[in-house]
């Protein structure tokens, strides 16, 4: 039994190591961005939401005003 649990923790740690080994060797592959790159980006990101933001907003306000008139006309015609 003890041999079969020593070969057990063996293959483990060869798995640990594995996994550290290529963890390093994909984390070296990583390439960020320049500083210049990042600050395009981030603004692009920041206007991009704030021009959905509007648009959903206007949206609902339209869907707002649509429904609020449906509501209107149905009280009048039921009574």
């Amino acid at each position: 039994m003890t041999e079969m649990a020593e070969e057990n923790n063996q293959a483990k740690e060869v798995k640990k190591e594995s996994f550290i080994v290529s963890l390093k060797k994909e984390a070296s592959k990583i390439v960020w961005p320049s500083k210049k790159s990042l600050k395009t980006s981030v603004k692009i990101v920041i206007i991009s939401m704030f021009v959905f933001g509007l648009g959903i907003y206007c949206a609902d306000l339209f869907v707002n005003k649509a429904v609020s008139m449906l509501n209107s006309v149905i009280f009048r015609l039921i009574g």
